[in-house]
């Protein structure tokens, strides 16, 4: 994770990165030294000798360059948004943040600065700004998680103003398909809360956590493949999540992180829509962190549990630690006539097109569910359709899912129709 700054020149990005670095004990990275940097020169006298357009190829090489860097404060160069592919870099596992000023400030800011040369063709720097910002605007706009005013208060102020702002965020890899957060932004702005949801893609799990508790990111969700081996570095886990054995959601209290687990009861939720669990016998595909949740729910309603996974050691530990009813090899799913529910709750539906089973193992009277969302009719899901099964999507258990995320990091409920029409 990490923070950009975009903005005008005479924003204050250099200084406000500088004190969010300091804070933070990040690193901090300034875009326009580096170009210096690398060419010996100042960018005055780069852009005299060899214009703009040698600095925007300089400017991209240096972003390149940057690749993910982690836990760093980059303060961009004011033209950075009118490279699409420069933003994509930067905006990757960031914060984008657009720091404001108006044209006044901006002009007094910049007027001391003698050596910079103008942008455009204007006659007065006064010109050369306000062009500059009317052409720059909607890119700023476009780019930015949230923007910041920087007038009239100290760099200090704006600062703890960043740090204050509430994110929430989802971790998990890959996140590019998740929906989380449209689903939250949609209910966020329907409830006029100042906060903000975002996706990243996470491979280093611990300097992840790390990041949320720095940050002061209110609340995070945590999807595959991070829902067991988080665990580890939560300050706290809830009683639910401790049997469960995964989390699924973080809250993070005044620099305490607690793990929770909201899977279970999402998937229940989805399953009540369609049927009756108390006494049905369901066979569940899979034993990672969503398979556990949804195993513990299902016990709560007195549903009969058949584990069935490729890996043995993982399948009979989870029926083991939730007291199931029997595990089997899942090449020996072919034939499944004496199960009420069907749930895959593993994640090769969201890599491809397979299929954890084929519809010969399936039968009309069942309730079939997968927990993929991402496509919403997986290749399983077709394959009950085909046979006659009553069938549950993914995004019905992501809504509920969602749902109780959203109460757990507002402090406000929200109708899942609002959630409902966010992914219509």
């Amino acid at each position: 994770m990490r923070i950009v700054l975009i903005g005008m020149r005479g924003s204050g990005k250099s200084t406000i990165g500088k004190i969010l670095a300091r804070k933070l004990n990040w690193k901090y990275i300034e875009t326009d030294r580096l170009i210096e940097k690398k060419e010996s020169q100042k960018i005055s006298r780069l852009v005299e000798k060899y214009g703009w357009e040698r600095f925007r190829e300089l400017e991209t090489e240096v972003i390149q360059s940057l690749g993910n860097t982690e836990r760093s404060v980059i303060a961009s160069g004011g033209g950075v948004i009118l490279n699409e592919e420069n933003m994509k870099i930067l905006k990757n596992n960031s914060i984008t943040i657009w720091l404001q000023a108006n044209i006044l400030t901006l002009i007094e800011r910049c007027g001391m600065d003698k050596n910079r040369p103008f942008l455009t063709d204007g006659k007065t720097i006064e010109d050369d700004l306000k062009t500059t910002l009317i052409q720059r605007e909607v890119l700023y706009r476009r780019y930015a998680d949230f923007s910041v005013v920087n007038e009239y208060k100290t760099e200090e102020q704006v600062a703890c103003e960043i740090l204050e702002h509430k994110i929430c965020c989802i971790i998990g890899h890959p996140v590019a398909h998740s929906l989380s957060p449209i689903m939250h932004n949609t209910a966020y702005k329907a409830l006029g809360l100042n906060y903000i949801f975002l996706p990243f893609d996470v491979t280093d799990l611990k300097s992840a956590v790390t990041s949320i508790k720095n940050l002061g990111i209110v609340g995070c969700a945590v999807t595959v493949p991070h829902k067991i081996k988080v665990m580890k570095y939560l300050d706290k886990i809830d009683e639910t999540a401790k049997k469960i054995g995964a989390v699924n959601t973080i809250i993070n209290l005044k620099g305490t992180l607690t793990g929770l687990n909201t899977d279970w009861s999402g998937a229940l939720d989805a399953l009540k829509e369609k049927t009756e669990l108390a006494g049905k016998n369901v066979a569940l595909i899979g034993a990672g962190g969503a398979a556990r949740a949804i195993a513990y729910g299902l016990k709560q309603e007195a549903a009969y549990v058949t584990v069935f996974n490729r890996n043995k050691g993982h399948g009979k530990e989870l029926v083991k630690d939730l007291h199931l009813d029997s595990y089997i090899p899942l090449k020996e799913s072919t034939k499944l006539d004496g199960f009420d529910i069907v749930i895959n709750a593993i994640s090769v539906g969201l890599e491809s097109r397979q299929s954890p089973l084929t519809k010969k193992s399936l039968n009309q009277k069942q309730v079939v569910f997968d927990i993929v969302y991402f496509p919403r009719m997986t290749r399983f899901l077709k394959a009950a359709k085909e046979v006659g099964c009553s069938i549950i999507t993914g995004d019905r258990m992501l809504l509920h899912c969602v749902k109780r995320q959203f109460e757990l990091f507002t402090g406000k409920r929200i109708p899942v129709e609002i959630l409902e029409d966010a992914i219509c």
